[in-house]
């Protein structure tokens, strides 16, 4: 039986990229989306383009897919693959399609949780303040702490002030800075601060 070269030659390509199926093979440099309509504007098909690396080959892949994200057209650096052969490539397009969903999906902000409380030998003393005086405080402690910074926007942090001493994220801090962030307590607070009674904010995401 006589194989033609065109047959030999797609055999050869299809062989030699049968490990691009596994998706740590191939890393994504750039990619590319179009979309085609209708007449009537429905979504007819979309067309995404991936350049990246295997090993140390530039690898091209082409695909388009029906609304539904399903494989309609195949081609790696330019050479189409037949459909028979898809299954052979569905982790490589399934990682590829991942990819460009995820960079199309807007980013998820982060939901940060604060709690801010007094701690004392005397329970009187922990719910003395009112939530918003409570909430004041913190906001106007946490907006000096970032002027300094000591911490970033978002961190996950721990202020804890006594009536000798300031530990952020567990840290003693210098006198000044203690002296600085005391000053803001006793004049937002009417709460006095000792060796057994503190305030604490910490933040978590």
């Amino acid at each position: 039986m006589i194989i033609s070269k065109n047959l030999l030659l797609l055999c050869f390509v299809l062989i030699s990229l049968t490990t691009l199926a596994q998706p740590t093979n191939y890393e994504i440099h750039t990619t590319s989306t179009s979309e085609k309509f209708d007449s009537k504007g429905n979504l007819k098909s979309l067309r995404i383009f991936s350049s990246g690396v295997h090993g140390e080959d530039i690898v091209n892949v082409e695909m388009i897919l029906s609304p539904t994200y399903k494989l309609i057209e195949l081609s790696i650096n330019e050479e189409a693959i037949m459909p028979l052969m898809f299954k052979e490539y569905k982790i490589l397009t399934d990682f590829i399609i991942d990819y460009v969903k995820q960079e199309n999906e807007p980013a998820t902000p982060k939901v940060v949780s604060q709690v801010t409380k007094i701690v004392s030998d005397d329970p009187s003393k922990e719910n003395q303040l009112s939530d918003d005086d409570r909430r004041s405080l913190m906001n106007l402690i946490k907006q000096e702490l970032i002027s300094d910074d000591l911490i970033g926007k978002s961190d996950v942090f721990d202020f804890l002030i006594t009536s000798t001493a300031l530990y952020i994220n567990g840290k003693q801090q210098d006198e000044p800075i203690f002296l600085k962030y005391k000053s803001i307590y006793d004049k937002y607070s009417e709460v006095q601060l000792s060796k057994t009674t503190y305030f604490q904010i910490t933040q978590t995401l």
